[in-house]
């Protein structure tokens, strides 16, 4: 245990003293934008795939070994589909901006595609919508 605590100390040193570009006089940077932001629905329907998907492995891991994990999958299902959404994020802040018009409308198409699956799938399930609702 102190092995692994020395070894992140010492990465976090290591990445603290890293040089910031501005400080370091790097002016041909690239200019990246930040006015592209992940979709919300985007992001819901991906934390909502992911508590699902876990659910099932905590399910398989129940079957296999008797320990009933299933109350944790929800949790980090969420916390995960947080973690995966921020990085998106960043990896989105780091596209140029020339090319925010076309995340734009990659974006706009993921949400267009999504959407329909979503309905088709409620149409298609045989259960009604009311069923879905808890408490009925």
């Amino acid at each position: 245990m102190k092995k692994i605590f020395v070894i992140l100390m010492i990465a976090v040193v290591l990445v603290s003293c890293a040089p910031v570009p501005e400080a370091t006089g790097q002016t041909n940077a690239v200019q990246t934008s930040v006015a592209v932001q992940f979709p919300e629905v985007l992001a819901l329907a991906l934390n909502g795939l992911l508590a699902g998907l876990l659910a099932l492995a905590f399910v398989y891991l129940t079957e296999k070994t008797g320990l009933n994990l299933q109350q944790f999958a929800t949790p980090a299902g969420f916390v995960i589909g947080g973690w995966i959404v921020t990085e998106l994020q960043n990896y989105i802040n780091t596209v140029p901006e020339m090319y925010d018009p076309w995340l734009n409308m990659l974006f706009r198409v993921l949400i267009v595609i999504s959407i329909p699956v979503g309905i088709l799938r409620l149409f298609y399930s045989g259960s009604s919508p009311k069923s879905l609702i808890p408490g009925r």
